[in-house]
């Protein structure tokens, strides 16, 4: 399966992978998949999903082209790692922080009035009570972490609110983390 998925998702096996498999999964440069069961005790992420500009996956990487990982990425990933099993949201969260330093920060230049829009929802996230936001994919949508599903439901409120400051409509939802991944439907049909 995974053969088949990785050569169907030819040039972006990172964004078919976890949503095929679920949970947390991490690909590695070298093609291994690690998949992560998250603890009952994580907190909620929120996801805003701005409308009226995009931002194409091709630029998105481009805008890291030359920029190298620092020295501590790999404890940065096994950080990450330990944070999700243990449900350690606070920690998760300085480690978004910490992943926006490295290289969010370039990509968010892509939205607009050259990243400007980011900055404003990511400080309003920040300041109604998120443990970390980033850029969700390649963007243009954003993804925070709360405590739980009540300051989950402030950061939607206040990342909602400051697209619209900013001139753009958005949906803003509370949303799990899907342990079980794609799943098939069968069709059915009646006459």
């Amino acid at each position: 399966k995974m053969e088949i998925l990785k050569n169907a998702d030819r040039g972006v096996p990172d964004n078919a992978i976890p949503a095929y498999l679920g949970g947390m999964t991490i690909l590695d440069p070298d093609g291994a998949v690690e998949q992560i069961r998250t603890s009952p005790a994580f907190g909620k992420f929120v996801l805003v999903s701005p409308r009226g500009f995009g931002i194409k996956t091709a630029d998105a990487r481009a805008a890291l082209n030359g920029h190298k990982p620092p020295p501590d990425h790999e404890d940065l990933i096994h950080e990450i790692k330990r944070a999700f099993r243990e449900g350690d949201t606070l920690g998760y969260g300085q480690r978004m922080q910490l992943a926006h330093n490295w290289f969010v920060s370039r990509r968010s230049a892509l939205y607009p009035r050259a990243g400007g829009v980011f900055d404003e929802v990511w400080n309003a996230g920040t300041k109604a009570g998120a443990q970390g936001v980033t850029i969700s994919g390649a963007g243009p949508a954003m993804l925070a972490l709360a405590q739980d599903a009540e300051d989950a439901r402030e950061v939607a409120r206040a990342m909602y609110l400051a697209f619209q400051r900013e001139g753009f409509k958005s949906t803003a939802r509370i949303v799990d983390i899907d342990e079980h991944g794609a799943t098939l439907y069968k069709s059915v049909t009646q006459s």
